[in-house]
């Protein structure tokens, strides 16, 4: 996706700032006036800052679900060098490992698999309103 002209900044900027201004945006006629633009210029100019601010968001979403992965990374590793530990410990003392580390190690599987939406839809049973 290209970024923005400087003329659709203008027009995000104007749209911003009557929008802080008097609580709404401005209508497509007003910018039209405050631009000089024709009725389809200004239809492609606002298609053009909608297609561009659907880009950005996914690229900020993604971004956010970049950083969550990467601290999930690390939580998993710490979790994976406390199990080894742990299973050191209990090779000395001739007892079982802590099984609460695996348990970590699994919630993060879980929570990566749902960030990144490799688990199936949850099924829910439809239900009435109506007590029978």
């Amino acid at each position: 996706m290209k970024e923005l002209t400087e003329r659709q900044r203008q027009v995000l900027d104007f749209i911003r700032t009557v929008g802080e201004r008097h609580g709404v945006p401005p209508t497509a006629r007003e910018i039209g006036e405050k631009f000089g633009f024709s009725p389809q210029q200004m239809s492609d100019e606002l298609k053009a800052i909608g297609a561009e601010w659907r880009a950005a968001t996914v690229r900020r979403s993604d971004e956010a679900k970049a950083r969550e992965l990467a601290k999930l990374d690390n939580l998993e590793r710490e979790y994976w060098e406390a199990w080894q530990r742990s299973r050191e410990q209990a090779k000395k003392t001739k007892q079982n490992a802590d099984p609460w580390f695996l348990e970590g190690i699994e919630r993060c599987i879980g929570i990566r698999c749902e960030l990144r939406g490799l688990l199936a839809p949850k099924r829910t049973l439809p239900h009435s309103s109506r007590r029978r």
